[in-house]
């Protein structure tokens, strides 16, 4: 979520299940300001996928938003990141039996 701008907060499933559905929340009327996390950790957008990785480890955390100074660019996800190490991987992989 952003608010004038900078990033104030992020929404995820994790959010939903434990600040709306399991306290028994109505989610039609419950506002995103309310249950989100606020303030989250951010990533550059010249951040390593490795530090990055890093990151979601070390705080549980499932989805980093990636910013350029103040504006986002955009959410990367423990999916990515896995996908894209599986396919470095694979590369390897394939260069060392060549």
């Amino acid at each position: 979520m952003l608010r004038d701008g900078d990033l104030a907060g992020i929404l995820s499933e994790r959010d939903i299940m434990n600040r709306v559905v399991a306290v028994g929340r109505t989610p039609g009327t419950t506002a995103v300001s309310e249950v989100m996390t606020p303030n989250p950790r951010a990533v550059a957008a010249d951040e390593t996928i490795d530090e990055c990785l890093f990151i979601m480890r070390e705080f549980g955390f499932r989805h980093l938003p990636v910013v350029d100074g103040k504006d986002l660019k955009g959410v990367v996800s423990l999916r990515d990141v896995l996908m894209h190490q599986s396919a470095e991987l694979q590369r390897e992989i394939r260069r060392a039996a060549s």
